[in-house]
């Protein structure tokens, strides 16, 4: 379900704009950024919230629509 809610926003961005997008738990680790990367997004940043917090908890991916 956070994949499609994110498609919905990426579907909004024109080309060059960025989205930034909070998840937590193994499975939208996994999930969000392979299927942004298999429709083609671009992972900008992919990176825990906090380095010292635990293997799933927050993190912070930017994602850009190309051209």
């Amino acid at each position: 379900m956070t994949f499609v809610k994110t498609k919905l926003m990426l579907e909004k961005l024109g080309p060059g704009q960025t989205l930034a997008v909070r998840l937590q738990g193994v499975e939208p680790l996994k999930n969000v950024p392979r299927n942004a990367k298999d429709h083609g997004y671009e992972i900008v940043y992919l990176e825990p919230e906090d380095p010292q917090g635990p293997e799933d908890g927050i993190h912070l991916l930017v994602l850009k629509k190309n051209d």
